[in-house]
């Protein structure tokens, strides 16, 4: 895909998440980015991968990540 079917691919699929999580999902996606960033310091390349062609714009990608976050955050005791 080009930069401009990219960038267009992301506000498809961030209108995906915005309908199944309404206005929880920036509260959701906040919890996924700090855990992210905690995996990302244990095991760096984590954020380059998320970034890269694509993948951390995909919805089912994202909705793992927004599913396991709560469950991270209570294993950290957060």
């Amino acid at each position: 895909m080009s930069a401009s079917q990219l960038e267009q691919y992301g506000y498809a699929e961030f209108a995906k998440l915005e309908k199944v999580h309404g206005p929880a999902l920036e509260e959701r996606l906040s919890d996924a980015a700090r855990m992210v960033h905690d995996l990302d310091f244990k095991t760096p390349g984590l954020k380059h991968l998320l970034r890269s062609k694509g993948i951390g714009d995909n919805a089912l990608v994202v909705n793992l990540l927004l599913a396991h976050a709560p469950i991270y955050h209570a294993k950290q005791g957060r």
